[in-house]
């Protein structure tokens, strides 16, 4: 088990639940699609994994350490690559390595 998410329950401040007893187990290697119509939870269900917010209830453990609310262990792109939007998948994709003057 590389990321396992754990009972998650994620309501937005008015209440309205968005995320509600989820678990999910994405094993080392694996690669994963999240489909869904626009508003099903996709994105805070992303924000979640890369602690931009708090659930609620449950555990999010990466490699077996709870990663909830921290930041810096995973990140995403949206569909639409719009980031820089001169830039290629690639080169946007690239960024964080680049930022990080790390080789790439």
């Amino acid at each position: 088990m590389y990321l396992q998410l754990s009972n998650i329950h994620y309501a937005f401040s008015d209440q309205t639940t968005v995320i509600d007893k989820l678990n999910l187990t994405v094993n080392k290697g694996e690669f994963v699609s999240l489909i869904g119509p626009s508003g099903c939870g996709k994105s805070t269900l992303f924000n979640l994994i890369a602690g931009l917010e708090k659930p609620q209830k449950g555990d999010i453990l990466l490699e077996k350490r709870s990663i909830i609310g921290e930041r810096n262990h995973v990140s995403y792109m949206m569909q639409k690559d719009l980031l820089l939007p001169w830039k290629t998948v690639l080169e946007n994709a690239l960024i964080g390595a680049q930022i990080n003057k790390q080789k790439c």
